[in-house]
C-alpha cells in the first residue's frame, strides 16, 4: 500500500502565521484515514469473494478502493 505523503500540502490560503495549523489538521486527517481504511477494507474484502456475498461481483471491494482513492486526490 503507498503512503500519502501529507506533509507537501501547503496551506497558501491562510494567513502567514497558520500553516502549521493547516498542516497538523491534514496530518490528523490523513493518520485517522491510515487507521480507519484497514479496520474498512479488510472485512469488505474477505466478503465479496466469499459464498456469502450480497451480490456477485468479486471486484467490488478493489473499485471501493479505487474510488476512495480518486476523492481522496480531489
Amino acid at each position: 500500500m503507498q503512503k500519502v505523503d501529507c506533509g507537501r500540502y501547503r496551506a497558501s490560503c491562510l494567513n502567514k502565521s497558520d500553516p502549521g495549523k493547516a498542516q497538523g489538521f491534514i496530518s490528523g486527517i490523513c493518520s485517522f484515514a491510515n487507521v480507519a481504511s484497514p479496520l474498512l477494507f479488510s472485512p469488505l474484502t474477505a466478503l465479496f469473494p466469499s459464498e456469502r456475498a450480497p451480490f456477485n461481483f468479486p471486484g467490488f471491494s478493489i473499485m471501493c478502493v479505487g474510488f476512495a482513492s480518486m476523492i481522496a486526490f480531489v
